[in-house]
């Protein structure tokens, strides 16, 4: 089972769809454009505003910073916290 990854807001140091691209690319997750459901892992935000944001919360996805999100891509690889 792939690990899920989800961005809301906009990210400080690249485009969505160069984070997008990296996440496929380099690690052992897959990146879902829309949405949010309980088959996500991650949710990279940096606004806690969002309605993905709210969504997160109440369903027990677990958050993380661009900053995380890089470190991640870096390794190759998103931790499985299902």
């Amino acid at each position: 089972m792939s690990v899920v990854v989800r961005i809301t807001g906009r990210l400080k140091s690249m485009k969505r769809k160069e984070a997008a691209n990296l996440i496929k690319k380099k690690t052992n997750a897959v990146f879902k454009e829309r949405g949010l459901t309980h088959d996500t892992n991650y949710l990279v935000s940096a606004n806690s505003k969002t309605l993905k944001y709210k969504r997160a919360i109440s369903i027990g996805v677990k958050i993380i910073s661009e900053k995380q999100m890089i470190s991640y891509i870096k390794k190759g690889i998103f931790p499985d916290n299902s």
